[in-house]
C-alpha cells in the first residue's frame, strides 16, 4: 500500500494506511527484515515475512517492538508474522551489547599483540562465529560470565575466509579480517558473499603498503613486513574504522579523512583505543 517513487538519488514514500501482506525476501537481508518489521508494526493487519534474516539484531528489534505493544511471532525463524497497531506504547529497553563494535576491539588486540577484556551486557554468544574466527588465526579466547578476553602471544596466522548470513562470518567485520589477514605471514584469502562494496576499503590499505589483489567477490591478502601511515580516508562506517586498527600497527603516522561516518557508529571509538594505549588526535 506504499507508493515508491525514484527521484534522482532519491527515493520518496507516500501512503494513507499501510496494509499488511506476505512478503517473500530473495536474500535473508538484515536491513530489509527490519524495515519491514518496523513498517508491519502500525500495518493494518497482519504481515507474513518469509526469508528474513537470523542475526540478533532481528530478535533485539522484535523484542523492543514486543515491548510497544506489538505481536510478533516465529522470533528467532525466517518466518516472521506481525500484527500490527494503530499505536504503539511508550517503552524502556535496554539493548544488548554491539557485536561488531566488541569485534573491532578484539581485532585491535589481536593485530598488536594485546591483551584486552570486553565488559558484555549479555551472552558471549552472540558474537557467533566470529570468535571461532580470531581463533583460528592466532587469539587466545577466555569466555566468562559477563566477559570475555582477547590475548594474542604469536603471529596472526593466514586463513581462509568466506563471509555469509548469520551464523557465518559477518560482513560488517570483513574489513577487520582483512587488516589482521596483512599481518599474516603467509596468503590468506576472503570470499565476500554479501556486500561487494565492502572491498572499496582494499585500495587505502594498499597505500598503507598491504597487497590485495581483488578478483571479483575474491581478496587475496599477500604477506607484507609492515603497513605504513599514509593519508586515506574512510569508505565507509566499517571501512574507516578497518583503517583505524591498521594505523595502530603502522609504522609512522596516519591521517583519515572522513571520519564523520566512522563517528556514526561507535560511542567513542577514539576515547576508548586510546583508553587501550593508542595515540589517536
Amino acid at each position: 500500500g506504499i507508493s515508491v517513487c525514484k527521484k534522482g538519488c532519491r527515493y520518496e514514500c507516500f501512503c494513507d494506511n499501510i496494509k499488511g501482506t506476505v512478503i517473500d525476501l530473495p536474500y535473508p537481508s538484515v536491513g530489509a527484515t527490519e524495515n519491514l518489521m518496523m513498517a508491519a508494526s502500525k500495518a493494518e493487519g497482519v504481515t507474513i515475512i518469509r526469508g528474513c534474516a537470523l542475526e540478533p539484531e532481528i530478535r533485539d528489534l522484535a523484542e523492543f517492538l514486543i515491548h510497544m505493544g506489538v505481536s510478533i511471532d516465529g522470533i528467532g525463524t525466517p518466518v516472521l508474522k506481525i500484527q500490527g497497531r494503530k499505536k504503539l506504547n511508550a517503552s524502556h529497553y535496554r539493548l544488548p551489547f554491539d557485536r561488531i563494535a566488541a569485534a573491532t576491539y578484539l581485532t585491535g588486540a589481536m593485530i598488536t599483540g594485546g591483551d584486552v577484556t570486553l565488559r558484555l551486557s549479555c551472552d558471549w554468544k552472540r558474537m557467533g562465529s566470529s570468535m571461532e574466527l580470531f581463533e583460528k588465526m592466532g587469539a587466545e579466547i577466555h569466555k566468562m560470565d559477563g566477559k570475555v578476553r582477547l590475548l594474542m602471544r604469536r603471529p596472526v596466522r593466514a586463513v581462509n575466509v568466506e563471509t555469509g548470513p548469520y551464523p557465518g562470518i559477518p560482513t560488517d567485520i570483513q574489513p577487520f579480517v582483512l587488516v589482521s589477514m596483512t599481518q599474516a605471514q603467509e596468503l590468506s584469502v576472503l570470499y565476500e558473499n554479501v556486500f561487494n562494496a565492502r572491498f572499496q576499503v582494499c585500495n587505502e590499505l594498499n597505500k598503507m603498503g598491504a597487497r590485495i589483489e581483488i578478483e571479483k567477490n575474491c581478496a587475496r591478502v599477500l604477506p607484507v613486513k609492515r603497513l605504513k601511515g599514509s593519508y586515506v580516508s574512510a569508505p565507509d562506517l566499517r571501512g574507516g574504522a578497518a583503517l583505524i586498527l591498521a594505523a595502530l600497527t603502522a609504522e609512522g603516522e596516519t591521517r583519515l579523512g572522513s571520519f564523520s561516518c566512522v563517528e556514526r557508529g561507535y560511542d567513542d571509538i577514539v576515547g576508548h583505543l586510546n583508553l587501550l594505549g593508542a595515540a589517536i588526535i
